[in-house]
């Protein structure tokens, strides 16, 4: 069977081309998602809301995890071979890791830091296990 493809336009009117066969369910884009150039998404990958695909990431499987629970700041987090999108912040995986208690909390205040020395180890051990990082 053939391949069908399918144009979708960033919110900055980029154009990514999302190749798809019949026989397998397409990758979801969510709303205001963002896709960089030469970004290839896979087949049953999903995209999340506000989540931005750097340039050049060949993620066939993002991790996509709704929000988990931690009072009333849950955020939405994707995770690719390069970023990590938490809520609307969007960094380097190494960057992510790096980024000491200051910086966090400038992002989103105490909730944010809660919430990530909660999930912290989780994330990385995620993105470990993809061999994403080390």
């Amino acid at each position: 069977m053939d391949y069908i493809k399918y144009e979708y336009t960033n919110p900055n009117g980029s154009v990514v081309e999302i190749w798809h066969h019949p026989n397998f369910n397409p990758a979801e884009i969510g709303v205001r998602a963002e896709i960089g150039a030469n970004a290839e998404i896979g087949v049953w990958a999903k995209i999340g809301a506000w989540a931005k695909i750097g340039e050049g990431d060949k993620t066939a499987y993002p991790i996509y995890c709704a929000p988990l629970p931690m009072g009333p700041h849950n955020y939405y987090v994707t995770i690719t071979s390069k970023t990590m999108a938490i809520g609307y912040e969007i960094h380097p995986l190494k960057d992510w890791f790096g980024f000491d208690d200051k910086r966090i909390l400038a992002m989103d205040g105490k909730p944010a830091l809660k919430y990530w020395r909660t999930y912290r180890d989780i994330f990385k051990a995620m993105a470990v296990a993809n061999g994403w990082m080390e």
